[in-house]
């Protein structure tokens, strides 16, 4: 008995001495693990830019940095209540494929005249923008507030953008004896120098702004639809005043409550996902 126990411990041992010389030779021969060769590692990258995530968590966490672009605005609306020019801006969410996108739209009301008595400050009753050109190329605004450069030609007041007219910049030398009229010519010791660039956008969604006075085409230079006959009434004297309505309030409340729902949402989702991670431990 005791000689066939010996004989199986004898035959664990061999085999164990097999395996054990095995496995380090096997060890010694493998190549170096790399991970970016592991079919079943995922790309951290991968996973930070298209997270996994469940629609409950998914719409509110990509909703609130929408609605603080909406504090954002009215923040700038404060600040901006005695701009000239300044035009009202907000943020839609836009649901599309499952994910919410922030949409940016201008309320391009008319804003009231300032009366100034200024040669160079003109009024536009309508639509219509002047246009402009900047080292970004050709721009529109509402304010009128213009002044003459060190050439002598009609520029912007804040940023020194040239005034276009219909046959390019307009020059004027001084600021004599000049009359615009309704139509927006000038003349100068009744003499016509050049008319004064208007355009109407017959799709607002087509433009963007630094500033919320001085925009730009979204899609470049020539990508505007604008209309064949603008219809404006120039006032010269006056420039037009902010558009702002309303500072921090007005729909502020709406935004602030969307905001405390959808971080509500989030916080009691996570929640619930950890209770049920939780429920069966002891």
């Amino acid at each position: 008995m005791r000689v066939l126990v010996a004989k199986k411990l004898f035959l664990f041992l061999i085999i164990g001495l097999f395996y054990g010389c095995f496995s380090v030779h096997a060890i010694s021969m493998t190549e170096p693990y790399d991970p970016e060769k592991d079919p079943l590692v995922v790309d951290k990258s991968d996973v930070m830019l298209n997270p996994r995530m469940d629609s409950a968590l998914r719409y509110p966490t990509q909703a609130m940095p929408i609605y603080e672009e909406h504090f954002n605005a009215y923040e700038a609306y404060t600040a901006n209540q005695m701009t000239p020019g300044y035009k009202e801006y907000t943020f839609g969410n836009v649901s599309k494929d499952g994910h919410v996108y922030g949409r940016k739209f201008f309320r391009l009301g008319q804003g009231p005249p300032i009366e100034t008595g200024g040669p160079l400050d003109v009024y536009v009753e309508g639509k219509a923008f002047f246009v402009i050109q900047g080292p970004f190329g050709q721009g529109y605004t509402r304010d009128g507030r213009f002044v003459l450069d060190s050439y002598g030609r009609l520029a912007t007041i804040a940023d020194y953008f040239l005034v276009m007219g219909e046959n390019g910049p307009i020059v004027l030398d001084d600021t004599e004896a000049v009359y615009i009229n309704a139509n927006g010519e000038i003349y100068k010791n009744d003499r016509m120098i050049d008319r004064i660039r208007l355009v109407q956008f017959a799709n607002l969604g087509e433009i963007d702004s630094f500033n919320s006075h001085i925009f730009y085409p979204v899609y470049g230079p020539g990508s505007v639809d604008l209309e064949e006959n603008p219809k404006y009434y120039i006032r010269q004297g006056f420039y037009e005043g902010s558009a702002v309505v309303k500072g921090l309030i007005g729909e502020l409340p709406r935004f602030k409550h969307g905001y405390l729902a959808s971080a509500y949402t989030v916080q009691r989702t996570l929640r619930m996902y950890q209770n049920a991670l939780t429920m069966g431990t002891p």
